[in-house]
């Protein structure tokens, strides 16, 4: 995201985050971009965990003029801001990361969700050009008639089945230790979406997609979230990390009954799913 922004001529940019581990690990995690580039952070603001309160996040953001803000946070506080910042600074491109459902921010932040860029750890469910994408819509039309694709299902759908290939390598009746060595080792094509895994390779899949050359781009649209509408010389690529972390000592995984993510998909249908969580898996 920050190799973007700079690339495109954007060198001052602030950060909104959530005021607790993952809020300090997104700053932390642009800070160290931005040092690559020779620059750093030109303000920040934070706001507490479960709040929506912004107002101090805005005012200590807008004293450094940012070009660009990378917004570290759960969508209701990101569309809190994105709202109150928009509104005394229009024109400040924004970035959030994955975690933020594009459909649920255009309806908490509304017209000023246009325009906002959304990070993808995955490809389009919505287009069956890829044969995991054909299979990943047939599993939901067996098992969730009635439910609509998103980012959030399919990437669990995909995490279940690198879980499951990497049992099958596991050998029979695998202990946690044959697992994480199976997943360390994990080299497989899921369907035009590959995953490869080493000792020192932890990040198994890196996914790039450019948007439409026009001056318009679709911001990661779920059920019909807005166009994003953007200066011709203002396009990003989105960027999609999937990244598998796998301590040295210790595997922790689980497989649950899936629970309404805030999505907007079927409660009932969602208890159907597989939701797969493999050591702290996380997207950047």
């Amino acid at each position: 995201m920050v190799e973007q922004l700079v690339n495109s001529g954007i060198q001052r940019i602030a950060v909104f985050h959530q005021n607790d581990a993952f809020g300090e690990a997104g700053l932390a995690g642009v800070e160290k971009a931005l040092a690559q580039h020779k620059l750093k952070i030109v303000s920040k603001g934070s706001y507490e965990k479960n709040t929506e309160a912004v107002a101090d996040a805005v005012a200590h953001i807008a004293r450094g003029a940012p070009q660009a803000v990378i917004l570290v946070g759960i969508v209701r506080p990101v569309g809190a801001f994105i709202k109150a910042y928009l509104a005394g600074y229009p024109g400040t491109q924004m970035f959030s990361l994955s975690v933020v459902s594009a459909a649920e921010l255009s309806q908490v932040a509304g017209d000023s969700a246009r325009g906002v860029g959304i990070t993808q750890v995955m490809p389009s469910p919505f287009n069956d050009h890829l044969r995991v994408v054909k299979e990943y819509q047939g599993a939901l039309a067996r098992f969730a008639p009635g439910t609509a694709p998103t980012y959030t299902s399919f990437e669990e759908y995909v995490g279940t089945r690198a879980l499951i290939e990497a049992l099958r390598n596991a050998g029979p009746n695998p202990g946690p230790a044959a697992l994480h060595k199976a997943l360390a080792a994990l080299d497989t094509d899921l369907g035009g979406f590959k995953l490869r895994f080493a000792a020192d390779k932890r990040v198994g899949s890196r996914f790039r997609t450019s948007p439409s050359s026009g001056g318009t781009a679709r911001f990661s649209a779920e059920r019909g979230a807005p166009v994003a509408r953007r200066s011709p010389r203002r396009q990003f690529a989105p960027i999609s990390l999937m990244t598998f972390p796998l301590p040295p000592n210790c595997l922790k995984f689980s497989l649950s009954p899936a629970r309404p993510s805030g999505n907007g998909e079927n409660p009932e249908a969602a208890q159907r799913l597989t939701r797969t969580r493999i050591g702290d898996t996380h997207a950047s």
